[in-house]
């Protein structure tokens, strides 16, 4: 059975995402899984402030490193990304931290980490690491693994070809999937029907991050409830 559990940030509106409220909910509706949704410097700042006997519940845990805010290099920020990481695993096993590639201006500065690293392809929005090519030319210098965001593929390939090319030069270093309806952002699967999202990385046997934006607990449930049905 695939695990399949909730990124904190999908009620960011109206819930801080590192909190242990938030921890509380995800667990109470998809305890497989959990990624510690860390998108700026203040929250991966507040990473400590966890319990950690409610991480230690889950089936496995991620992190998503910051991605506003901070250049990965040498510098403060960077350190302190990988002191409060590192600070956290000695305490409980983390799997995947997850980066945005774009964001890498040194690609050494991360030999020096022991926990497993990996980076996603970017959205539309972006101006690189959005296809097979580019993506390419980052892992040629570096041992990260590879998390595919199928919500990124869409914005950018409608046919979703591009995940097929993506899991075939890449299938080796994949170790997640982050999952989302589109129409302008991340959007719950049950509300887009996008079932084509779901159905084209249906196979992939790694924990799959819901990154669907809910208003309340009770998109939450319905949202692990659709994806979760339709991974069968």
């Amino acid at each position: 059975m695939k695990k399949v559990g909730f990124n904190t940030g999908v009620m960011y509106k109206t819930i801080y995402p590192i909190s242990n409220k938030m921890l509380d909910i995800c667990f109470k509706i998809a305890p497989e899984h959990l990624e510690v949704s860390c998108h700026s410097m203040k929250e991966m700042g507040d990473l400590s402030k966890l319990h950690i006997r409610k991480l230690l519940k889950f089936g496995s845990l991620s992190i998503h490193a910051p991605c506003h805010g901070i250049r990965y290099g040498n510098n403060k920020e960077t350190r302190l990304v990988f002191n409060e990481i590192e600070k956290l695993s000695q305490k409980v096993k983390i799997e995947n931290v997850v980066f945005h590639p774009d964001l890498i201006d040194d690609v050494i500065i991360f030999e020096r980490c022991e926990f497993t690293k990996s980076v996603e392809n970017m959205d539309w929005r972006k101006e690189r690491y959005k296809n097979t090519e580019e993506l390419a030319e980052f892992f040629e210098k570096t041992d990260f693994k590879f998390t595919l965001d199928i919500n990124h593929v869409f914005t950018n390939d409608k046919t979703l070809k591009l995940a097929n090319e993506l899991v075939e030069h890449f299938g080796e270093r994949l170790i997640e999937v982050h999952i989302s309806g589109f129409e302008t952002f991340h959007e719950p699967i049950f509300v887009t029907k996008q079932d084509q999202i779901i159905q084209k990385v249906k196979k992939l046997e790694v924990p799959f991050v819901i990154e669907s934006t809910c208003a309340s607990q009770g998109e939450m449930k319905k949202e692990f409830e659709y994806i979760k049905e339709r991974l069968k």
